[in-house]
């Protein structure tokens, strides 16, 4: 049975939100967690702020350490080597992530988590039975990986 999680946001949402201040738009610019698996956010400023503003914002964002990539007018971010919040993974519901949450702290490793980490906070911002299904999708993948004697991410579940 699937239980009802408290509304959750991505943690990083206000440190963009504040990038977005520093420039004077004419509007607000979106902001949604990114539809590519190796990305956490994408904003439509490109979309409709002058050229000098994307430059503008770009430079802030990547001193701070976001990687972005420009896909049909649609600046995607991303910050690597983040891990999951502590408040997040108490909150897994469901058996696929309790199948996740054993499987990873028998097996934690140092493989790449990023793409893992991006997953499950996008999941859990949108609520739902998308934790689920994340979690069974990760469950999938680690153990395939783990029948081909791959080293899996640790997600701080060790």
């Amino acid at each position: 049975m699937m239980q009802s999680l408290p509304p959750w946001k991505i943690p990083l949402r206000e440190e963009i939100h504040s990038l977005f201040a520093g420039l004077e738009l004419k509007r607000r610019p979106a902001l949604r967690r990114s539809l590519l698996p190796d990305y956490l956010f994408a904003t439509d400023l490109p979309r409709f702020a002058a050229p000098a503003q994307v430059a503008a914002f770009s430079a802030l964002a990547e001193s701070l350490g976001w990687e972005l990539l420009l896909r049909s007018e649609w600046l995607n971010m991303r910050k690597c080597g983040l891990v999951l919040p502590e408040n997040l993974l108490p909150s897994f519901p469901g058996s696929e992530s309790d199948c996740l949450r054993i499987l990873l702290r028998r097996h934690s490793g140092s493989a790449d988590s990023d793409r893992a980490v991006f997953l499950l906070m996008k999941a859990r911002e949108e609520g739902g039975p998308a934790m689920e299904a994340a979690c069974r999708k990760l469950h999938r993948e680690f153990a395939a990986a783990l029948r081909r004697k791959e080293d899996l991410p640790s997600l701080g579940l060790d």
